[in-house]
């Protein structure tokens, strides 16, 4: 089968797409997605230098007002300029008009060899269905020195 899209591609080798798959189960409690993207000549145009992307993620809820999240994640390329391996584990949990999030993200570069740690804290308070505050605190470090540390707090009113 021969494609053709915008971007005059004509065979079905060296086209672009993008795939994604989600099942959901157990009432609704369990979610499970798996994605692929293929940019053939990635973005910028260089030939021979195609990217890919795969992820598959799950999250799960429990006991009404809990879920943990998990993603994996790897993107490469031909001209082996790219090549990252992302995880990432999360747990929310409601507890009255609050909901409380502990996130942590690993990502791993076997090119430059710098790996990144990220880990962030924070809330949101709903006063009403239109009105919440939320806060937070955000740590990013990588392995070549640099470093992040943010703390944040914000308001949101639904009109």
């Amino acid at each position: 089968v021969n494609v053709v899209n915008a971007s005059g591609c004509s065979t079905a080798d060296d086209c672009d797409y993008s795939a994604a798959i989600e099942w959901k189960g157990l009432g609704g409690d369990l979610h499970l997605v798996a994605a692929r993207s293929e940019d053939q000549n990635n973005a910028l145009g260089a030939t021979g230098n195609n990217r890919a992307l795969n992820k598959v993620g799950a999250k799960f809820n429990f006991l009404k007002d809990y879920s943990i999240i998990g993603q994996y994640e790897t993107i490469d390329n031909d001209a082996k300029t790219l090549d990252q391996t992302i995880q990432f584990l999360g747990f929310n949990a409601k507890i009255g008009n609050v909901l409380a999030a502990l996130h942590w993200g690993k990502t791993k570069d076997d090119i430059t060899h710098n790996d990144t740690d990220y880990l962030a804290i924070g809330a949101w308070y709903n006063f009403s269905k239109t009105f919440m505050v939320l806060g937070g605190y955000r740590s990013t470090e990588v392995d070549n020195g640099n470093e992040d540390h943010v703390w944040s707090v914000g308001m949101r009113k639904a009109f």
